[in-house]
């Protein structure tokens, strides 16, 4: 059975490179997250899980230090393109599922562990209406059929 529904657990925005701090809520518009240093419309979701692996490790993981503002649910779901995620008016759409490994760049945590989590378990999103995102909503899934 997929799942239709999680609950975000926490969110964090970029301020500056290597330097994230913790939200009560992410404001979205058509620049971006507000506040967010990377000025991007992307941001990356992960399971609670797969971030707490990364935060024990986070002198060793070198993806931690390149982080967007992000979004940490209550548990894994495994999501494909264009699956789109509600709350009230806000859509968010799947645009990329696993994140690029640096392991040549030096990660000591795929080093140790010859796998990297987050090339898995990373998921790129964007917004396709302006917003706010806070903790402990109840967020809608939309999985998109792939017909082809």
């Amino acid at each position: 059975m997929s799942e239709t529904s999680f609950k975000i657990h926490s969110l964090y925005c970029g301020l500056d490179k290597g330097f994230v701090e913790a939200r009560n809520s992410l404001l979205v518009n058509e620049n971006g997250v507000v506040e967010d240093y990377h000025q991007d419309k992307q941001i990356i979701l992960l399971d609670l899980d797969t971030y707490n692996s990364l935060n024990q490790n986070k002198d060793n993981a070198l993806c931690m230090s390149k982080f967007y503002a992000h979004i940490i649910i209550d548990k894994k779901i495994e999501f494909n393109l264009e699956d789109q995620l509600f709350h009230n008016n806000l859509k968010l759409r799947v645009i990329q599922c696993g994140k690029r490994c640096h392991m040549h760049e030096g990660c000591e945590y795929f080093k140790q562990n010859y796998d990297c989590i987050l090339s898995k378990n990373t998921f790129y999103l964007t917004y396709e209406s302006n917003g706010e995102i806070n903790i402990n909503e109840e967020w809608g899934i939309i999985k998109c059929i792939d017909t082809q």
